[in-house]
């Protein structure tokens, strides 16, 4: 199926990829069990497991075309039915509302299963998106600048990018969208606003934010400052307190990845010095020329892109690449054998320090080791004697002979001064805390990574699409969010390391249907729980729906009870199980016995005030049951219950 798309050149290498990697081999099994599970079914009643539901999902998101062609060789459903999957939530700009409802609700029912949750980085980041206003099926315009009404703007200004806000857990693989808004250009004071409440709202559903992160701009640094941090030179303070919770400390943190690049570019185009004694991005040249001209290399990963970095500034590994530890062994090795290297003291110094903040900083494995081991007990004293000698160096580090934090250049030497003491006491905070303490920390929990690889799902949508426009980044965030294989791209500006079997994408809605009849039960046994009749119809909940229905009800409706939702739920799985052996002339008898069997038991216990033993004998209940498990299909369920109930 994979060759023949790619043949008809509707999926390319990188889609092809990520379905291989992502399904591997129980792909054609799932889909050759769908086939024969729908061979005799209607249009209307075919049923697809919740792996065939998310390779739709996915085959859709990236190329609806591609899916078109697979549907007209296959059982699998119209791209309509996906669209009534994924209608039951809006994911409007502003707080996913939708999204804090679901973790309000599984921390309420679920606790156990969801403590992950409960202590969380939030990641802010923007991405570009299209310039124009297209209006929807609705009517409404989307592309305007749009904060979601927690702060006023200009109605009539078209947003340029989408101000993502996510949450990363900070002791498994999980990470989420919580909130994304439409901006344009905007202003250190109102992104504050937009930070203050997503916290607030995070807290109500039960999670607390831990860490703030975003990259080293200058909004991103006076954001920080009008949350209360102090970002003076003299006296750096890295953190303020939770607007909900003032005894609970939310560390900023600026991304390292982001201040390796700054700092790569500030050590290749000005003048850097540290104790009198100068850095020079030449020596890394020099290395390169020795390396090209021996035609080997000293253990490191020099080429020409890591020396003509200009057209590859955003260019991460680049930059680590030469601001790393085997760059630094070999300019020391040259140092005592190349006149030319003698006086490389203070650029090997330079980077080895810098390369050794970004280990720990960057920290992603559990069973990590040397520098990048996570954060225990264990090793804290030893990475806080690292943090207050690097602390030291760059206070002492001075540009173009100025102290680099008075330097117009002075981000990555601020940005790595506030991660210091933010990674110090949050590791702090989390390892020494009363309840539920953390084994160890991974910063890279609360890296920037998150975002961008998110941004990178959202750019494939469609085609690879580097630019979506409002209305489509709206409907992208919307399909995410179900349970779905879309991943990032290798070509990414960063690159998702986590196992594949491991890696968590952000789908957290579920297509499948059973959990939406399961929600629709648990709402029933809510209600009627309150009364002692089992058919108190009154007590159902009062939709638009079921409003009208009550005013046209001249006292002969009746709604389902739970009885006869168990009935129907019973009769389903009795007639799964037969499905296969369809032919079989006795199956509907069968089905009727094991119905009648399942449910006699409990007529016989049912108070005298039930309706249906009020008015009629128990042999008489008995056919009743009988005709309805002879008359159950598919669309009773549906009719009973979605006519009802807005999902």
């Amino acid at each position: 199926m994979l060759n023949l798309l790619k043949n008809n050149h509707l999926i390319g290498d990188t889609v092809e990829d990520i379905f291989k990697n992502q399904f591997d081999s129980s792909l054609p099994f799932a889909l050759f069990k769908n086939e024969i599970a729908n061979v005799n079914n209607a249009s209307n009643h075919k049923l697809y497991s919740e792996e065939i539901r998310e390779f739709c999902l996915t085959l859709h998101f990236y190329f609806p075309r591609a899916y078109e062609f697979i549907r007209q060789r296959s059982t699998l459903p119209d791209p309509f039915t996906i669209h009534r999957w994924l209608a039951t939530k809006h994911c409007n700009p502003g707080i996913l509302h939708e999204v804090i409802d679901y973790f309000k609700h599984k921390l309420k029912s679920e606790t156990s299963k969801f403590l992950h949750v409960k202590d969380v980085a939030l990641i802010y980041d923007a991405m570009s998106i299209r310039e124009g206003f297209w209006p929807d099926k609705s009517g409404k315009v989307y592309g305007y600048c749009d904060l979601g009404g927690i702060a006023h703007t200009d109605n009539e200004e078209l947003a340029k990018e989408a101000l993502v806000f996510i949450i990363s857990s900070l002791n498994i693989k999980f990470k989420c969208p919580v909130a994304y808004f439409f901006i344009n250009k905007i202003n250190a004071t109102v992104q504050s606003q937009l930070v203050l409440a997503v916290i607030s709202v995070l807290y109500e559903a039960g999670i607390r934010v831990r860490s703030l992160t975003s990259d080293g701009t200058t909004t991103n640094l006076k954001t920080y400052e009008i949350l209360g941090c102090s970002l003076d030179h003299a006296n750096i303070q890295s953190s303020f307190p939770h607007p909900d919770e003032p005894l609970i400390n939310i560390y900023c943190i600026v991304d390292p990845c982001h201040l390796m690049k700054i700092c790569r570019n500030c050590m290749a185009e000005l003048s850097l010095s540290h104790s009198g004694n100068k850095i020079s991005f030449d020596y890394v040249k020099k290395l390169y020329e020795i390396q090209q001209i021996e035609n080997s290399k000293f253990a490191n990963k020099l080429s020409s892109l890591h020396i003509f970095h200009k057209n590859k500034k955003i260019s991460v590994p680049l930059a680590v690449q030469v601001l790393s530890i085997s760059v630094a062994d070999a300019l020391q090795f040259l140092q005592s054998n190349n006149n030319d290297f003698k006086d490389a003291t203070a650029t090997i110094e330079f980077i080895r320090i810098f390369d050794r903040l970004f280990d720990i900083m960057n920290a992603r494995n559990s069973f990590g080791k040397g520098f990048k081991s996570p954060i225990k007990l264990s090793n804290r004293f030893v990475l806080e004697e690292i943090f207050e000698s690097a602390k030291s160096y760059i206070l002492q580090l001075k540009c173009e002979e100025k102290d680099i934090l008075q330097h117009r250049r002075k981000t990555f030497a601020l940005g790595f001064l506030i991660n210091i003491l933010s990674y110090k006491n949050l590791a702090l905070d989390l390892l020494t805390r009363e309840n539920e303490p953390l084994l160890y920390f991974l910063p890279y929990k609360t890296s920037q990574d998150h975002a961008e690889i998110t941004f990178s799902c959202i750019r494939s949508a469609g085609g690879w699409n580097n630019n979506p426009s409002a209305l489509q980044f709206k409907w992208i965030i919307h399909k995410m969010l179900y349970r779905n294989s879309v991943l990032s791209s290798k070509n990414a500006n960063c690159q998702d390391l986590e196992d594949k079997n491991e890696s968590i994408s952000i789908g957290i809605f579920s297509l499948s249907m059973k959990k939406v009849l399961m929600l629709i039960k648990n709402l029933l046994l809510k209600n009627l729980s309150m009364k002692s009749k089992d058919h108190n119809y009154s007590l159902m909940p009062v939709t638009d729906y079921v409003c009208f229905t009550h005013f046209k009800n001249r006292g002969k409706l009746k709604f389902v009870s739970m009885f006869i939702f168990d009935i129907i739920l019973f009769t389903e799985k009795c007639y799964q199980a037969y499905s296969v052996d369809i032919k079989n002339n006795n199956f509907k008898k069968d089905i009727i016995l094991k119905v009648q069997r399942q449910f006699l038991d409990q007529v016989k216990n049912v108070n005298p005030i039930h309706p249906i033993i009020d008015t009629c004998t128990l042999e008489l209940h008995e056919m009743k049951i009988e005709i309805l498990a002879m008359k159950y299909n598919k669309n009773v369920l549906q009719i009973l219950f979605t006519r009802y109930f807005q999902y």
